[in-house]
């Protein structure tokens, strides 16, 4: 019979979980961009400039300490 031990995932090293995490963090983000594309055709829209920033945030969010744990936020 399998136990949870058995799975996959419980067998996963420290190291393993990281790289995971930033594999999903990294697909999450992409997601953002593609979804937040749009805001580049219409200038003059109301969040225009918060979604730029957000959008550069993104962009930015690899190279900093928060990532993969702390996502950018609108």
């Amino acid at each position: 019979m399998m136990t949870d031990a058995d799975l996959p995932y419980n067998n996963l090293t420290a190291e393993q979980i990281a790289q995971n995490d930033i594999i999903v963090a990294r697909i999450w983000r992409d997601q953002q961009l593609k979804d937040s594309d749009w805001i580049g055709t219409i200038p003059d829209h109301g969040q225009y400039s918060l979604y730029i920033a957000y959008r550069q945030e993104l962009r930015d969010w690899p190279s900093t300490e928060a990532f993969p744990h702390t996502r950018p936020q609108v």
